[in-house]
């Protein structure tokens, strides 16, 4: 992945045409923590401060689960291949599917937010999420993946959607840019 300094111009770019990277990799390591602090910039004064506030602390719990998590696998070559070939999308939702990575980051995750001030609805979520055992956890990531959450189950679709952040910012970070 290039890092900030591959950016930097040099002397022999005077006068030249910007060539302009096409894809950027996300960095796991940095990504929740920079959205935290943004949040938490935007946050005093603002009308909305306490709903930043919250948007501050789960992205500080994306942090943490992305933290503890181990490096991902990039996806398989041969797909990688055909996407490249069809012009499709290297991560795609519709092959997703649900490994213990992702129900340990989505578990990781409900654990953190049980300390995230909250409003109780939210709160009530987060406990059924946690106390729903694993169906009512992967019915909620499905959910997630399909934008298919009823007005019902909106607080345990931000969870959901949160953890799977947490997941394909992994994948998405152990891309080749130069193939896409």
């Amino acid at each position: 992945m290039a890092g900030p300094a591959s950016l930097a111009p040099t002397p022999s770019d005077i006068g030249g045409v910007a060539q302009p990277l096409f894809a950027v990799l996300p960095d796991p390591e940095r990504l929740f923590l920079s959205r935290a602090e943004r949040f938490e910039t935007l946050a005093p004064g603002h009308p909305l401060e306490a709903y930043l506030g919250f948007l501050a602390e789960l992205s500080r719990a994306q942090h943490a689960v992305v933290a503890e998590q181990p490096p991902a696998q990039a996806p398989d070559a041969d797909f990688l291949t055909r996407a490249e070939d069809f012009a499709m999308p290297p991560l795609d939702r519709a092959r997703m599917r649900m490994d213990e990575t992702i129900h340990a980051a989505f578990e990781r995750l409900l654990e953190r937010a049980g300390a995230i001030a909250m409003p109780e609805p939210a709160a009530e979520a987060v406990r059924r999420l946690r106390d729903g055992g694993r169906e009512t956890r992967e019915t909620a990531l499905n959910d997630a993946l399909d934008s298919a959450a009823g007005a019902e189950a909106l607080a345990e679709h931000v969870f959901a959607a949160a953890a799977l952040q947490t997941h394909f910012v992994r994948l998405a970070a152990a891309l080749d840019a130069e193939r896409l």
